[in-house]
């Protein structure tokens, strides 16, 4: 048992990082056993992931005309918490001010809590709802809010692991915008990509453009109260 606590204490940088990257597939990998009619394993994972996300259809990405397993959000939050726990694994990142994490939460809280109460007052009239977030907009406040948070964990595990130098000198750190930068511009990438291939691969349901800018509003009020309406039917 000692063993094992040691062992424990020396690899569970890495532990968190996998199960992190394995939280970050299974969404994925959802549409496209739907897609396979491995409908078993697909309805474990939308059953088990409704509770986190509200998985509703028009605010996720599609494959195959089956949603992710996820929002749009959700998937590029937990996207960007894997990509700045492996930056902080191969780079040297020091830790940041906490009044920094403000810059990263903050577009998200705006989106959602703006998107929120217009949705509220509109709800009577759905169709004059005067703000709906969109896909595009989901992807930039989702990557901020998930590299903030990443920095939190990954920097906090990496002083608490002995496996991993902590980072005190400034000058030998990576600068955090360009550290910011570039996970963003993987997250532009990847949601790019996804998004084509969701165009190339669906029929029933397709994205309003190249990058999903777009807002969308469901006919009905009672569609919001909707899990996976695109998951397996």
């Amino acid at each position: 048992m000692k063993k094992f606590g040691i062992w424990l204490e020396k690899n569970v940088y890495n532990i968190v990082l996998w199960a992190i990257g394995i939280l970050n597939a299974l969404p994925l990998l959802a549409p496209i056993f739907a897609y396979l009619k491995f409908d078993f394993l697909a309805k474990i994972i939308y059953y088990v992931y409704s509770f986190f996300c509200h998985q509703l259809h028009w605010r996720s990405l599609h494959v195959c005309d089956y949603q992710y397993g996820w929002c749009s959000r959700c998937t590029f939050i937990w996207l960007n918490v894997l990509l700045t726990g492996i930056a902080v694994k191969v780079m040297k990142v020091k830790r940041i001010k906490w009044y920094w994490y403000a810059v990263f939460f903050m577009p998200l809280v705006l989106d959602g809590v703006i998107q929120t109460i217009a949705t509220i007052f509109g709800l009577t009239t759905i169709s004059n709802i005067y703000y709906m977030s969109n896909n595009f907009i989901r992807m930039l406040t989702g990557s901020l809010f998930g590299f903030g948070f990443g920095l939190f964990i990954w920097t906090s595990l990496q002083d608490s692991s002995p496996q991993l130098e902590k980072v005190t000198n400034t000058k030998r750190a990576i600068s955090i915008f360009k550290l910011t930068l570039v996970t963003l511009l993987t997250s532009f990438a990847l949601y790019f990509l996804a998004v084509v291939v969701w165009d190339q691969t669906s029929s029933q349901y397709k994205p309003v453009n190249l990058l999903d800018f777009g807002v969308k509003i469901p006919p009905l009020a009672q569609d919001f109260l909707i899990r996976r309406i695109n998951g397996v039917r």
